[in-house]
């Protein structure tokens, strides 16, 4: 029962562990650091999927890589950016608030994922709501941005508003293109773009 260890799985394992990571970081204060790992998170999830796609697994191996993803999907983008803007200092009864609806809107767009998929129109294929995963992309650049140009007090207040609006994204049915060819390469990019900001400012 225990450890169909592959190639992807082990991607997959690795942004759980940084997702973490990325939370105990921000617990003891050290935020910049915290927002790399979970940029970290983002990009393991990123290629996770490409990886399994290319590796040869049984019926059992492809299943379980399904299952434990979207399980990593919740703890790295549906609790870790939670205990991030917490740590931030988003911790009044309003936060709590916030914070408990995007968890649980987080939790029911990865359960509508598993049965529904994607729906395609044409050539191109989308996702119904905005995918969690997103956050690795949207939340480093909110705080970077409130890093480098706003106070404390606007700066918390973009947090704030950026995940209620995520989470509203997360529950609708707006329609998203999923991301194939070029951005595979974009989003590594800015991730590194980002993380080399936060290791040196």
């Amino acid at each position: 029962m225990l450890f169909f260890i592959n190639l992807p799985t082990a991607v997959t394992l690795a942004g759980i562990i940084l997702s973490l990571a990325a939370m105990q970081l921000a617990l003891q204060g050290a935020l910049h650091n915290a927002w790399i790992c979970f940029i970290g998170a983002g990009l393991a999830d990123l290629f996770d999927g490409p990886i399994a796609r290319k590796t040869r697994m049984t019926a059992e191996e492809a299943g379980l890589g399904i299952q434990i993803d979207s399980i990593a999907d919740m703890v790295s983008f549906g609790i870790a950016p939670v205990i991030l803007i917490y740590s931030m200092g988003a911790t009044s009864l309003y936060d709590s608030l916030i914070l408990a609806f995007y968890v649980i809107a987080s939790a029911q767009r990865l359960s509508y994922f598993n049965v529904h998929g994607t729906t395609k129109s044409g050539e191109t294929s989308y996702y119904t709501g905005l995918p969690v995963t997103f956050s690795a992309l949207i939340l480093p650049l909110l705080y970077i941005i409130q890093n480098a140009l706003l106070d404390y007090t606007a700066g918390l207040l973009l947090m704030r508003a950026a995940i209620l609006f995520m989470a509203i994204l997360y529950i609708s049915k707006l329609p998203i293109p999923k991301p194939t060819g070029i951005w595979y390469a974009i989003f590594p990019v800015i991730a590194i773009a980002c993380s080399t900001y936060l290791l040196i400012s």
